[in-house]
């Protein structure tokens, strides 16, 4: 059985498509620092992916938050949450069922209270579907970096050692180069008369 590749996309992600009415935001404790966040209803965040399964985390201010998600415009699944005066951070707010390998399309509506977007982690069998993620973040939730890009870590190795190779033996031919031209310069000097190597005839 393959094994999974776990993706991440921040909140601001191009990829990521939102309604007119979400704003930017952020805090440190969030990824990033940032959010994309809404205090209206009806409002749609959309996000089209190949993968086995998608998750939203979001944050959480002190008051009741509810929104909808559905992939592929079927079972719509309700979050709602009253986190009792207390701000929460990279809470998970929606997780889909197991899904074919194949382009789904999840569609998030606002429904009531502030909701704060934060991440999106999606899950693929193929490498590659997004680009990894390389942060603390993602390494504590064991985020699986792509086959390929471990592969490339040792082409890029020899192309630096190949590199500095290359510029050593640059440099040793400009020396010898130079070296040379010396050499020539100053035989070529030595053959020039000079007023003290002139004889002066005696009278």
């Amino acid at each position: 059985m393959t094994s999974p590749f776990t993706y991440l996309l921040d909140d601001s992600d191009p990829r990521i498509l939102y309604s007119l009415g979400w704003l930017r935001g952020g805090l440190p404790p969030e990824f990033n620092g940032s959010t994309t966040y809404t205090d209206s209803r009806n409002e749609t965040m959309t996000v089209t992916f190949v993968g086995t399964s998608i998750s939203v985390f979001g944050s959480i201010t002190n008051s009741t938050v509810t929104s909808t998600y559905e992939v592929d415009g079927t079972t719509t699944s309700k979050f709602s949450m009253d986190p009792k005066g207390e701000r929460r951070y990279r809470v998970l707010f929606y997780e889909s069922p197991a899904l074919s390998h194949k382009k789904h399309t999840l569609v998030a509506t606002s429904e009531g209270g502030r909701v704060i977007i934060d991440y999106i982690t999606i899950t693929s069998t193929l490498p590659n579907t997004f680009s990894a993620c390389v942060t603390e973040l993602c390494s504590s939730m064991n985020v699986s970096a792509s086959t390929s890009t471990t592969s490339a870590a040792p082409a890029n190795v020899g192309a630096i050692v190949g590199g500095v190779f290359g510029g050593f033996a640059l440099v040793g031919l400009l020396y010898v180069i130079w070296r040379l031209c010396r050499q020539e310069a100053i035989r070529s000097d030595a053959m020039i008369p000079r007023p003290y190597d002139v004889g002066v005839a005696q009278t």
